[in-house]
């Protein structure tokens, strides 16, 4: 007799409860920034270099922000999949409010096994692996659509026990070679609708069109679908949008911080001594870096957008400087270095990106290779 397979899977109060208690470390370190860029800005005789614990603050705020309100959506619940009695058994339950949906799909009504990948990521120190686990979708219908339910095994001999309990001499068998680890269950069906899978004709010993429980440095190929890559142009956007608004902040940070420096920047040989120069140029070149640096395509036409705007807002300061204090002779000349500087850091900026990404690019070539 063939064993019961049983999976569960619970967000418990115990789990949430240590996200929690990460968030509110988080919430720690904002607050610990804000105390001192306060204390720096108020008590010291260099103010402007409460900056750093100003904008880390800042940043440390956004995220706690944004994790809270996810964990707060998230109710408590336990999800049950389970193969017994010839049939698949699947039970989801809101331990909250004690709603719960059942669901029971004999083999007999069971229309198709697909069979992708699952991958999982994996961290470690500056590395960034993914595991490759096998995914099993049983597929039936009901009410006229197409259901499914999912499985995921992470040891390649317990997925292999799974697909046993399964008549699968009796039901088509297809693979693809895709992560669908973002891909629930309930939204599967655009998923195979879309992408083509392949029909398994030899289904004992099966074989996989990858590696089970491998690891990797690359990332597991997408499905190809409208769905998806709408998804994927989505969220470029909110990226585009978040680092223009981080850019613009850092640079509205920067003009008004000069305002207030450059009368007191000591002059010597036509060039400011202040080191507080590379505490302005790093606000605005990590957002640049971060958000429109780091990518594949060589827009250079926004490089000049940006040299441009940096440039702007030293010449505009310092006009105003010009024109509200006095100021030495060689006060433009230094000016019009310090605005070449932060020009040439923009520069440097944008040459680091792209060798970021033809560095990442390589590895992953080299990677697939030795697949």
């Amino acid at each position: 007799m063939k064993p019961d397979f049983i999976y569960v899977q619970k967000i418990t109060k115990q789990s949430k409860g240590f996200v929690y208690g990460i968030l509110f470390f988080l919430s720690l370190l904002t607050l610990a920034c804000g105390i001192a860029a306060f204390w720096i800005f108020f008590f010291t005789s260099d103010p402007l270099i409460g900056l750093l614990p100003f904008v880390a603050g800042l940043i440390a705020f956004v995220a706690l922000y944004f994790s809270f309100k996810q964990m707060k959506a998230q109710p408590l619940q336990t999800d049950v999949r389970e193969i017994k009695d010839g049939a698949v058994h699947h039970v989801w339950k809101n331990d909250e409010t004690g709603e719960m949906e059942e669901t029971w799909v004999p083999f007999e009504e069971i229309t198709a096994i697909y069979i992708a990948r699952h991958s999982q990521v994996n961290v470690s120190g500056s590395n960034i692996w993914y595991s490759i686990y096998p995914k099993l979708i049983v597929e039936w219908e009901e009410d006229g659509s197409k259901k499914y339910i999912s499985f995921i095994e992470a040891k390649k001999d317990a997925f292999y026990e799974l697909y046993e309990q399964f008549p699968v001499d009796q039901i088509p068998v297809y693979t693809a070679n895709i992560d669908l680890k973002m891909w629930p269950d309930h939204l599967l069906s655009k998923v195979f609708e879309s992408e083509k899978a392949r029909k398994v004709e030899q289904k004992r010993p099966l074989k996989l069109p990858f590696k089970a429980r491998t690891l990797s440095s690359w990332s597991p190929p997408l499905p190809n679908i409208k769905g998806n890559e709408e998804r994927k142009q989505a969220d470029l956007r909110k990226f585009n949008v978040i680092g223009v608004i981080t850019c613009t902040v850092g640079m509205i940070i920067t003009f008004l911080s000069l305002l207030s420096v450059l009368p007191q920047w000591t002059i010597e040989d036509g060039v400011f001594t202040s080191d507080a120069s590379l505490l302005f140029t790093l606000i605005y070149v990590l957002p640049l870096l971060t958000f429109f640096h780091a990518r594949k395509k060589w827009n250079v036409r926004w490089l000049l957008v940006q040299m441009v705007a940096v440039a702007s807002i030293y010449s505009l300061s310092g006009w105003i400087v010009t024109q509200m204090n006095q100021v030495s002779n060689e006060f433009t000349d230094a000016l019009i270095t310090e605005i070449f500087m932060a020009c040439f850091m923009v520069f440097v900026s944008y040459l680091f990106g792209k060798l970021l990404v033809l560095f990442v690019v390589i590895h992953e070539k080299v990677d697939k290779k030795r697949k």
